[in-house]
């Protein structure tokens, strides 16, 4: 009851105050969408392993770069200790992102540039990436069930085009 009374309150104040967008982005649909950018952005800014895994359900299924598919969190965990290995001022910056919001069940599509240097002769990285994520709400968390990462195709050459043109 507390809690319902609050959230009318607030949503007055927002009101009286002429703040109407700030009053719309309380419903339930705006809370669901901003904990599933916080899960995004979780993963995407995720400066550790342990970090990045805490938004992955332990049963993902994960299309990466480079085949195989990956199925668990302990194989997207070896792809992580790869990267971190790999490279070092690793960055990420999500540029856009849509969700799509049914229930329990929800999408989000980003593009998102991955800045890296390299160690040991691994060159550096520097790329615009599509991610695709399915996520679902278990426990009252949402965790990525599904992962597609692409990148575009340069037609001409066949090649990955790393960096929009």
């Amino acid at each position: 009851m507390k809690r319902k009374l609050f959230s009318a309150a607030t949503i007055l104040a927002l009101c009286l105050s002429g703040n109407l967008a700030r009053a719309a982005d309380l419903s339930p649909e705006a809370i669901e969408r901003a904990a599933i950018i916080k899960a995004e952005e979780g993963v995407a800014y995720a400066t550790t392993v342990e970090a990045g895994l805490a938004y992955f359900d332990p049963d993902i299924i994960q299309d990466d770069f480079f085949p195989p598919q990956r199925r668990g969190v302990a194989e997207v965990r070896k792809d992580f200790d790869v990267y971190m290995a790999n490279y070092s001022d690793f960055r990420a910056k999500i540029l856009d992102i849509t969700v799509d919001l049914q229930g329990d069940l929800a999408v989000a599509y980003s593009h998102q540039s991955f800045i890296a240097k390299g160690k040991d002769g691994t060159p550096d990285l520097d790329a615009v990436v599509r991610q695709t994520d399915v996520l679902r709400k278990k426990n009252g968390k949402w965790l990525i069930t599904y992962q597609h990462l692409s990148v575009p195709v340069d037609l001409k050459t066949g090649l990955a085009a790393w960096k929009p043109s």
